[in-house]
């Protein structure tokens, strides 16, 4: 086992060296410049390439890219373009918040949708098969954003039942039921699209697999409970497939946060990575994509290894 996650963990290091220097290519390859946002639009170009000079943008790609992984690896990820803070403190002031949207929807999308995809394979075909599929379908079709405005046209202007925007009133301070008002929403809104319909349909589909196996039918044969029979031998077969599924998730929910946090206007990791692409803040910028390929790689690993922890069958050498 030790010998497979070093090996692992060796091997995520071209990955991640692969994706950060495409990264860092594209974005500087595209059109326009920082320097441009920051000098005044009359002034000179000595005054551009000064500032260009200032940013570090005046060096060969390749000899830029080498001083930011250099950066990097002493835990340095430069200072923003915007306002000139560490990278690295903006983001730790920032992630908890979209770790916290992570993790609620998370909680919700497994809650619900492993449960009722187990009881929809148990009814296959009922009316609450029929309604949940459907619900299904829905979920894994809506775009996060377009259902965001739906639920705030509902919530918020018709009913006035739930805050639109931000993590808390304004002037009020910490409230612990006032920001889980302000989290509602958009806890749904990732938990829901894409994450708690793929639970449900990959919960449903492996449990009518599983439930059709001989042993499924030899326990059922020897007058066991069918509680007994779902819960304790078709389950725990039926649920080996999910774990590569919420490993995987781990990048999904941080992707979808950048997007749902943006719409929802919540001070997280999303709205900073927006407004650092809009101002071209290339470090803060680089410092999002670093996270976003470790959480890929991650989850990928834990996927990995929780099966292998789990599934008696696979040896890890």
């Amino acid at each position: 086992m030790r010998r497979y996650v070093l090996r692992r963990v060796l091997q995520a290091v071209p990955v991640l060296l692969g994706i950060t220097m495409i990264s860092f290519f594209i974005i500087h390859l595209a059109p326009g410049s920082p320097a441009a946002l920051l000098v005044d639009p009359t002034a000179d170009p000595a005054s551009f390439e000064a500032m260009e000079r200032a940013l570090g943008l005046d060096r060969p790609l390749h000899v830029q890219y080498y001083r930011w992984v250099v950066r990097l690896l002493r835990g340095d990820l430069g200072r923003s373009f915007d306002d000139g803070r560490p990278v690295l403190e903006r983001v730790v002031e920032r992630i908890d918040l979209t770790f916290l949207l992570m993790a609620a929807a998370f909680l919700v999308s497994f809650c619900i949708g492993i449960p009722l995809g187990i009881v929809c394979a148990v009814r296959q075909y009922s009316r609450t098969d029929h309604v949940a599929s459907a619900f299904a379908f829905v979920g894994l079709s809506l775009p996060n954003f377009w259902f965001a405005l739906i639920l705030m046209l509902l919530f918020t202007i018709t009913l006035g039942w739930l805050p639109a925007q931000g993590i808390q009133t304004h002037g009020l301070g910490f409230n612990l039921w006032d920001r889980t008002r302000h989290l509602i929403m958009p806890v749904i809104v990732l938990g829901y699209g894409g994450a708690l319909a793929g639970y449900f349909r990959y919960t449903r589909s492996s449990m009518l697999e599983v439930i059709r196996q001989d042993y499924v039918r030899t326990a059922r044969s020897k007058g066991l409970a069918e509680r007994v029979v779902i819960y304790r031998h078709a389950l725990k077969n039926a649920l080996l497939p999910l774990i590569t599924l919420v490993g995987l998730a781990l990048p999904g929910f941080f992707g979808g946060a950048l997007v749902t946090e943006q719409v929802f206007a919540l001070p997280g990791i999303g709205r900073m990575a927006w407004t650092a692409i809009m101002r071209r803040d290339y470090p803060t910028v680089m410092a999002i994509n670093t996270i976003a390929a470790t959480l890929v790689v991650a989850g990928n690993f834990l996927a990995d290894l929780a099966y292998g922890l789990v599934d008696p069958r696979i040896k890890y050498d």
